[in-house]
């Protein structure tokens, strides 16, 4: 368990200065994991590891090899991968081979000319998507602060706008306005039917699961109570709060989001949710201001410690937590945990915003300013059942099988400790900063190759599997967010889905080669995000073993999450 303020988060509720906080509860399901977040500030990395195999040891160790790796390769892109961390690994040094650099994209920068009517409703989508930010016509996606899992959403919207699906692959080759309004008129593919169409369904009172919610729900039942499952963050104020405005805004949350009055209950087969429509929160206050100053933050962590601890029963709603901890007058810590079965890390997102605006609201005195939503994740369920028996989950599974067919041996790295025959789910973190002057290193290798920064670290993360394990044909994980439609993107719930990404790495492959290959198979992967990696699972026959995740045992993430306000004003 830790809890760290996260630097450069100051967000700022009715006039207090609000910072979200890191919470983890340690916990890993993948053997390894490489995580990053971008902030105004820079970019946190973290190394997550499976503690029954591994120690906090190798772990820092892992974690100084990406490092020393990404510093190989941004000196030397054109460097071949059995040179990379060859004297920390082989015990000596293998020169880097003559391979010529890896050039820069060969897609034709998009030529001066006349704005015209199509090029101003596409950068309008483009300034929306990336937050309201300046868009002309030549400006580059990417450099503005697009990146690989954005441009999903990029893609939506302009379905939504045009009706025309374009692959992801057209909006990279030219990623500015005019390329891509230029894809848009030569485009003749017909728009895509989307997973899960939207649209509420009434007197929704129960649904079934969705495939993500029924792996939660059948992990349970093996292993019930895995605090793996519970998702915690926390909110630190400084400055007086109004509690009442608070638990107002938290219950108007709730009253909007259906996935915060949702439980499961058995059915044949299984099981469906739930949602308690009738269901009202409390938000209790615990007192922490009698606890000497010097043992306080000691006190609130033992405390959040043993809420994180404590097991939720998905029949019972609601499946999160709340708490206020008031440390003095002017210093409070808002505790919010929810269960996997109905959350993920986008909802998170979603919460500060609705939060924000809600209190704001009521602190003023204003009525709850929020519009309806379209769509519950129930609904989304529902009609994510209907989408499986169609035609576009099977066009999308005739192109995720060949990828991955065929087989593949678990990662194989250097352990501390022997496998258990089942996980037990107990990790820990290593954690990293990437430099100012790094972080720039890698947005100019990526701007140079036609790529991303997301790209770039993924690359080198394979790299670092490979040199530790030898293995040339792995698969390593990335989350999406699964809020592509724009009906869901306002929307609580678990949409996250996970997509394996294959590389096979030839023999005297540099690292300018594999980037270009993970390049190629991210946008194969983000084009087909649509099925569930439990169907992918189970349409690959792979046999059970409950020593390890299927398919893959590592995981990548690279989030930069959306602009928050400074101060959230009060009148």
């Amino acid at each position: 368990f830790s809890y760290q303020d996260v630097r450069g988060r100051d967000l700022g509720w009715g006039g207090l200065r609000h910072e979200r906080v890191l919470v983890f509860q340690h916990s890993v399901a993948e053997d390894v994991g490489l995580w990053f977040v971008e902030l105004e500030n820079g970019v946190e990395g973290s190394m997550n590891f499976n503690a029954d195999i591994f120690s906090q040891e190798t772990a820092a160790r892992c974690r100084g090899l990406f490092e020393q790796a990404l510093e190989e390769v941004l000196a030397a892109p054109s460097r071949r991968l059995d040179s990379l961390l060859a004297a920390t690994l082989d015990g000596g040094s293998v020169p880097p081979s003559p391979v010529e650099p890896a050039g820069a994209s060969t897609v034709e920068p998009a030529g001066a000319g006349a704005d015209d009517a199509l090029e101003r409703r596409v950068g309008a989508v483009v300034s929306a998507v990336l937050g309201g930010v300046p868009v002309s016509r030549d400006d580059d996606f990417f450099e503005l602060g697009g990146h690989s899992l954005l441009v999903a959403q990029l893609v939506a919207r302009l379905k939504r706008e045009f009706g025309v699906a374009l692959p992801l692959r057209q909006v990279f080759d030219a990623p500015t306005v005019a390329g891509i309004a230029a894809s848009i008129r030569a485009s003749t593919a017909a728009p895509a039917e989307a997973a899960a169409p939207a649209g509420r369904l009434a007197g929704r009172e129960q649904a079934p699961m969705s495939l993500m919610q029924q792996r939660v729900w059948f992990v349970e039942q093996m292993q019930p109570g895995q605090v793996a499952f519970h998702l915690p963050g926390a909110y630190r104020f400084h400055g007086p709060l109004d509690r009442a405005a608070l638990e107002k805004a938290l219950r108007a949350v709730v009253r909007r989001q259906a996935t915060l009055q949702t439980a499961f209950e058995s059915a044949e087969g299984g099981a469906i949710q739930r949602i308690h429509r009738d269901f009202v929160p409390d938000l209790p206050v615990e007192d922490l201001s009698a606890v000497p100053a010097t043992e306080r933050e000691a006190e609130l962590r033992r405390r959040l410690a043993a809420r994180i601890a404590e097991p939720m029963d998905l029949a019972q709603a609601p499946l999160f937590r709340a708490c206020l901890y008031r440390l003095d007058a002017d210093q409070h810590v808002f505790f919010f945990m929810v269960h996997h079965a109905v959350w993920d890390g986008g909802s998170f997102d979603l919460f500060d915003a609705e939060m924000k605006t809600l209190y704001e609201a009521f602190v003023a005195g204003r009525p709850d300013p929020l519009p309806a939503l379209e769509t519950e994740y129930a609904d989304w369920a529902a009609r994510q059942r209907e989408w499986l028996q169609g035609p576009q989950l099977e066009a999308q599974l005739a192109r995720w099988l060949p990828r991955l067919e065929g087989h593949v041996e678990p990662l194989q790295l250097p352990t501390d400790h022997p496998r258990p025959a089942v996980m037990s789910g107990h990790g820990d973190m290593s954690y990293f900063d990437l430099s100012s002057e790094r972080v720039e290193a890698v947005h100019l290798l990526a701007r140079s190759t036609g790529t991303t920064p997301f790209m770039v670290l993924l690359s080198t993360f394979f790299v670092l599997l490979h040199r530790l394990g030898g293995q040339r044909d792995l698969i390593t994980s990335i989350p999406v967010q699964g809020r592509s439609q724009e009906a869901v993107r306002l929307v609580m719930g678990f949409f996250a889905n996970t997509l394996p990404l294959r590389l096979r790495i030839a023999e005297d492959a540099a690292f300018g080669d594999l980037l270009a290959d993970v390049r190629n198979v991210v946008l194969d992967a983000l084009d087909d995000a649509d099925v569930p990696f439990e169907h992918l699972v189970r349409k690959l026959g792979l046999p059970r073993d409950n020593s390890r995740t299927p398919l893959s045992q590592a995981m990548f993430s690279y989030q930069k999450p959306p602009e928050k306000q400074r101060r959230w004003e009060i009148g």
